[in-house]
């Protein structure tokens, strides 16, 4: 096969190697907004197509060796997968430590190798890119975003490196670096034209934005039951704690929570209410089978039962929290309020392999769900791949949004609005007779961190086909 024919990979990524070195579809003269088929909301921010062109520096010091590295379909996937998609995360530091915004997974990628150049004894080779990502409405998106992106991975390994990036220690090791870098940060040695390149992104085609839009209630109450899950995470794991004590400001948000649920039992429409323990041994994979992690609350309002369990990541891998509730329990919804773990904590392949492993207690399901990850930059990990496993399993859901909903957020939260986050959607669900809207929820829950002078870029995905 040709070493230059066009290439597709659907992992996370798209690969095209290509030839042309015409940036001129690059250039927009503006935006445009595809009314038709709307698919989010956020009151603070925009989804739109980015694009840039950029080039990645690579070990080689030949254009004859490279060329000759690059030889079949396999060579120019190894290429992505060694060089530019590494180097493509260090977006993540400039777009979150400027409140910018995030990617979502899915991208083209445009490899230009037979225009692969010389540049400082080592051979670059330009690439173009495009993905869809959710940036704040405060950055005017009829104009060029200029950031600042790597030259590949390790030339951003300085002497001062550990400067370009937060201070915190665990901050300055290679699995997180990419999260933090950014040239602007003060101390950093980072160069231009050394280390990292300025590329102008530019942006074209608007999603439009749903005007009033519902959770799907009345699919959410199964047999007059709905049932929920919220689930704490620790800011720093602590093995063996009791959450219902723990000082951990995760865990306190953990118990602020538990305290407000607890007080619907003071409403007068609201009848048998119980609190139940949760332990370990209802997870895939207890450390400690008889620790309590949470608790159960049964109630009934105006004709309708109430699961709505509220529990904690100790000793409890996020991800079997997330299993259990949206693949064993089947629950109408997740809640995370915890650390995002950059994208590893519920990792769509790990999920598919809990799904295999434990088939005889998971399985995905064709019913109407709703997920709110309310970690850090969950727009940019959870929500695409989740889509993905809902696809199809009605004949006519072929984006996996008739059967699912995901709020997200487009940069970090703070851990000290978890429990009113979680507050806004329990009110919200467990009175579906007042029907509040995504937008509403949506809309308090950005106040809420809009109090603290932060915007999270929250939104709502999958709502445009509710009825």
């Amino acid at each position: 096969m040709n070493a230059f024919t066009p290439l597709l990979f659907l992992i996370s990524f798209t690969l095209i190697s290509c030839s042309s070195n015409n940036d001129s579809n690059l250039r927009y003269s503006g935006l445009t907004r595809d009314l038709a088929t709307p698919q989010f909301y956020s009151t603070s921010a925009n989804e739109v197509k980015a694009r840039f062109k950029a080039v990645v520096l690579t070990n080689f010091s030949s254009l004859e060796d490279f060329k000759e590295a690059q030889q079949t379909d396999r060579d120019q996937a190894d290429f992505i997968l060694g060089y530019i998609q590494p180097t493509l995360k260090f977006l993540y530091g400039p777009l979150t430590n400027r409140s910018l915004g995030g990617e979502q997974k899915g991208q083209t990628i445009v490899v230009e190798f037979d225009n692969a150049f010389l540049q400082d004894s080592k051979v670059a080779v330009p690439y173009s890119y495009e993905a869809t990502w959710l940036i704040s409405n405060e950055i005017d998106a009829n104009e060029p975003l200029k950031l600042p992106l790597p030259y590949n991975d390790e030339v951003v390994y300085t002497p001062n490196w550990k400067l370009c990036s937060d201070s915190a220690p665990d901050h300055q090791t290679r699995d997180f670096y990419w999260y933090f870098w950014d040239p602007e940060r003060f101390g950093c040695d980072h160069v231009q034209g050394i280390q990292y390149q300025n590329i102008d992104v530019y942006f074209h085609d608007f999603t439009a934005q749903t005007k009033l839009t519902h959770p799907e209630y009345s699919k959410m109450i199964e047999n007059k039951l709905m049932k929920m899950t919220y689930a704490f995470g620790y800011v720093e794991d602590s093995p063996n704690s009791d959450p219902f004590k723990s000082s951990d400001p995760g865990m306190m948000e953990f118990q602020k929570f538990i305290r407000a649920v607890k007080q619907i039992e003071q409403n007068e429409d609201v009848t048998n209410f119980k609190a139940i323990p949760i332990k370990q041994s209802k997870y895939l994979r207890p450390v400690r089978k008889d620790h309590v992690i949470g608790t159960l609350f049964q109630f009934e309002r105006k004709q309708i039962q109430y699961e709505v369990k509220v529990v904690s990541s100790t000793d409890i891998d996020q991800m079997e929290l997330f299993a259990i509730s949206f693949a064993g329990d089947k629950d109408s919804f997740f809640g995370w309020f915890g650390h995002s773990r950059v994208g590893n904590g519920f990792d769509a392949e790990q999920f598919d392999g809990l799904l295999r492993r434990y088939s005889d207690r998971l399985s995905i399901t064709a019913n109407y769900q709703m997920i709110y990850w309310a970690g850090c930059n969950s727009y940019s990990y959870y929500t695409k791949p989740f889509f993905d496993f809902k696809k199809n399993l009605i004949q006519s859901d072929v984006s996996g949004t008739q059967s699912l909903d995901i709020i997200s957020n487009g940069l970090p939260s703070y851990f000290s609005l978890n429990a009113a986050n979680a507050r806004v959607v329990l009110d919200a669900l467990t009175r579906p007779e007042k029907k509040i809207s995504y937008q509403a929820i949506i809309d308090e829950i950005e106040k809420q961190s809009g109090r603290f002078g932060i915007q999270v870029l929250i939104n709502v995905l999958g709502d445009e086909d509710n009825h």
